[in-house]
């Protein structure tokens, strides 16, 4: 009965409310006790004949009113069996009960708040739908789910008349299911209290900052309040950024004043009155209040009194203490009556001097001094001491500076009891996160001794440039390289690419200073004919029996810088690489039995990279290599594009329309797209008697002689049926081709004798298309003296004259 009449009274309250809403024209329910749910609301048809309404929720109770059968009827959930209604009994709303068998349930309602400016309820599911009508930001509405996603349903009048419509669910947000009543402090000036949940709406009432409110939970940006306004009890809404919740289980605490001087306020504000201050450093009680304030009893003219203490002001003390010792990292250590580097001095201490001390806050250790043989507490800044390791461990390691100095203390103002040479293997155990304590013979006699971490390896040293891991960065910038190009070599274009090197390392973890030595050891200082026509600065491919023609053409020198160091890291620096040595690893040492046939390579390279910054074993040392695997980049071929400048002086090219026939003993001839025995490079296969065209030669390209023989080997460019590649000459009968051998040059004349016109002039050496007849001999005459003479295709001409063969060998 108890809880009957509670509901009862808080239906009455609701309806209060709703006159205050102003929400005439929009359907709404009311609400039951401060602990029910507001969204749990149904609207339904009596079953019954009739339907009727008890004053208990009991078929025995009293009847309090009765609806025909078809009845439209809202009602509240309540319990499995009945629901809640409130029926108007002589005029006055009055909570009862209807069996849930009674009534046909058609829908639910939600309780929330208009987000928008002007939040529309449409004719239709679309916001291109006509507005049937608009309520302000902040207005409390009722609405009910509908099947539509993104949609909800109302009912509002117009003209008078229940009319439905539709809310976007972006323009409301829904009212939590259950209010928690709630206290905080306001943490505005002023904090506000407004007539609808928005700060646009009307202030119903304001406080100041500090005060302690009352409002219960409403949405997840607003809280409701309930106000009086002229006397009248009025509900209005506190947005949830304006207040800090008050705890509701506090604890006590003890802390120490952070400032020189910690106000305790009468409100929770710092620009309430100061009830009370406390120097830096003084030990406070106080208990949780909000997230940003403690609560703190203090004593005013010997009357208690409660204040406040903002948290960012106090440092808390550990519950749980620790006994450490360690030693003072200042020269001196000081041991403070107080907290607080502002406090007097109770003790001082030399560095390195070993001290007892036990855990107090984050930033503060307690120590037990004596002054005058009387026991103190102090207190020493965690900043200035450095713990001992409690369980020590035993190390081994090699010495890194020359020399390395063993301290008699742990600190370099200590007596130094010996010194070693850089390298020198040492045993020694773990002391603090500083140093490292060993046991030493000096002079016979057996001490403890000190030496600090940053000065110990755990691996051998690296000497030199030679055995440096080449994926550690070089302690290096771009500058640094400019620097060293200007100073060595100021013409070399490669320290245009200074930001790149450094750009590479610092993306895939490779040595800069590896790169560019390397570059510079490849190019002749950028000068090579490979990095002139092709852009490869590093060589790559450039085998030793076709150096130019087989490396690999690169678009930029910044492609070039990319591709190599992916092989590079991939082939030769990673671990189960093609061309990986296990036995020296990623160094220039290791990289050179694969990389290069020149044994002198990696001392060269070695040599720059001391050149342009001294080996630092201490650094070397300490920096980690990475393990960054960079990106495949794209993949490019030995070939020079079409229009792009080739190095004519070694590259080719014979007259077009020079033949020759694939002469074997049997099978097919192999087509190369390089002029290299390699499985990768063959492309495809010339069958015996085939005729092909022979383009040219490139002079890079290695001659071999047949042992046999003594002929000369060479390889040939050729056109297969419109495809190019590489034949062996050997396999090849030549046609129509000769070659110039004469020590100065050699004229071409209008005719078969030495006294015809001058039609051209060849060097030595100069490849010439020689004329054919049908039956496909050499087109030759004899002069007057009997010489033979040759007719022949001026070069790069369909222009024909006649060479004397005293100075031309047949090309077969």
């Amino acid at each position: 009965m108890k809880n009957i009449m509670q509901k009862k009274i808080g239906l009455v309250l609701f309806v209060l409310l709703l006159q205050l809403f102003s929400l005439n024209d929009l359907t709404v329910l009311g609400t039951e006790g401060e602990s029910a749910s507001i969204n749990e609301h149904y609207q339904g048809t009596g079953f019954g004949s009739p339907t009727e309404v008890y004053a208990s929720p009991d078929r025995e109770a009293e009847v309090l009113k009765s609806y025909k059968k078809g009845t439209n009827l809202k009602y509240r959930s309540y319990t499995e069996e009945w629901h809640e209604a409130t029926v108007y009994v002589n005029g006055k709303p009055t909570t009862g009960y209807i069996n849930v068998n009674d009534v046909e349930t058609t829908d639910s309602y939600f309780l929330g708040i208009g987000l928008k400016d002007k939040t529309h309820v449409y004719a239709d599911t679309s916001r291109e739908a006509n507005q049937l009508k608009s309520y302000a930001q902040g207005t409390v509405l009722k609405y009910r789910s509908h099947e539509k996603e993104n949609w909800y349903e109302a009912t509002v009048y117009v003209n008078g008349k229940p009319t439905t419509g539709y809310i976007h669910v972006n323009d409301v947000e829904t009212s939590e299911t259950s209010q928690d009543t709630l206290y905080g402090v306001g943490l505005k000036k002023p904090n506000n209290v407004y007539a609808k949940a928005s700060t646009q709406s009307k202030v119903l009432k304001s406080y100041g900052q500090g005060t302690i409110l009352k409002y219960k939970s409403f949405t997840s940006g607003w809280y409701e309040a309930k106000v009086y306004v002229d006397g009248k009890p009025t509900t209005g809404y506190i947005n949830t950024n304006d207040t800090d919740n008050i705890v509701e289980n506090s604890e006590v605490l003890y802390g120490i004043g952070l400032k020189q001087s910690n106000n305790v306020y009468a409100k929770a504000s710092t620009d309430s009155k100061v009830l009370k201050s406390y120097d830096e450093g003084t030990v406070l009680k106080y208990e949780t209040f909000t997230s940003g304030w403690y609560k703190a009893t203090v004593y005013i003219k010997g009357k208690r009194t409660t204040g406040y203490i903002n948290v960012n002001h106090t440092e808390n003390i550990m519950d749980d203490t620790e006994t450490l010792n360690g030693i003072g990292l200042k020269n001196p250590t000081k041991v403070f009556a107080k907290a607080s580097r502002n406090a007097n001095v109770l003790k001082s201490y030399a560095q390195g001097t070993v001290l007892k001390y036990e855990t107090f806050t984050s930033k503060w250790l307690k120590a037990t001094v004596y002054l005058n043989g009387k026991r103190h507490t102090g207190y020493i800044h965690k900043n200035d001491v450095d713990d001992k390791i409690e369980n020590q461990e035993d190390r081994e390691g090699y010495l890194l500076e020359d020399p390395t100095k063993i301290y008699a203390k742990a600190s370099t103002s200590a007596d130094v009891l010996k010194t070693f040479p850089q390298g020198h293997f040492v045993q020694m155990r773990t002391y603090t996160s500083e140093w490292y304590e060993m046991v030493l013979d000096v002079n016979g006699t057996e001490k403890t001794g000190y030496v600090r971490k940053d000065e110990i390896s755990f691996e051998p040293l690296e000497t030199s440039y030679l055995d440096v891991h080449l994926r550690k960065p070089a302690d290096l910038t771009a500058q640094d390289i400019v620097d060293f190009f200007n100073r060595v070599k100021p013409d070399s274009d490669l320290k245009n690419f200074a930001q790149h090197f450094i750009d590479v390392q610092n993306e895939v973890g490779i040595n800069a200073q590896y790169l560019v030595a390397h570059a510079i050891w490849e190019t002749g200082w950028g000068g090579s004919t490979i990095r002139s026509y092709k852009k490869n600065l590093y060589g790559y491919k450039a085998y030793d029996s076709c150096p130019v023609t087989c490396a690999i053409y690169f678009p930029t020198e910044k492609d070039s810088i990319n591709f190599v160091t992916y092989q590079v890291i991939n082939d030769y620096l990673s671990p189960g690489g093609s061309y990986y040595y296990e036995e020296h690893g990623p160094t220039l040492t290791g990289m050179n039995i694969k990389y290069a046939t020149d044994e002198n390579w990696k001392n060269g390279i070695a040599k720059l990279m001391e050149r342009m910054k001294p080996f630092d074993p201490k650094y070397y040392s300490k920096v980690q290599p990475s393990n960054h695997k960079p990106e495949q980049p794209a993949s490019y071929t030995s070939a020079i594009p079409e229009g792009e400048p080739s190095p004519n002086h070694l590259f080719i090219d014979f007259n077009s329309g020079v033949t020759a026939t694939v002469t074997l003993d049997s099978g097919n001839l192999n087509f190369r797209n390089l002029p290299y025995l390699s499985p990768s490079t063959k492309i495809g296969e010339v069958p015996n008697g085939k005729k092909v065209e022979i383009v040219g030669y490139n002079k890079d390209v290695r001659e071999t002689v047949d042992e046999d023989t003594d002929k000369i080997i060479r390889w040939y460019r050729v056109n297969v049926d419109g495809q190019y590649g590489w034949l062996r000459g050997d396999f090849l009968t030549i046609d129509n081709l000769i070659q110039v051998d004469v020590e100065t040059s050699l004229n071409i004349r209008e005719s078969a004798t030495a006294s015809s016109n001058k039609v051209g002039s060849v060097t030595d050496e100069t490849f010439l298309k020689v004329v054919l007849t049908d039956a496909g001999d050499y087109v030759t005459e004899k002069d007057e003296n009997d010489k033979d003479w040759y007719k022949v295709y001026l070069p790069d001409s369909d222009e024909t004259g006649w060479v004397i063969s005293d100075y031309i060998i047949p090309v077969k």
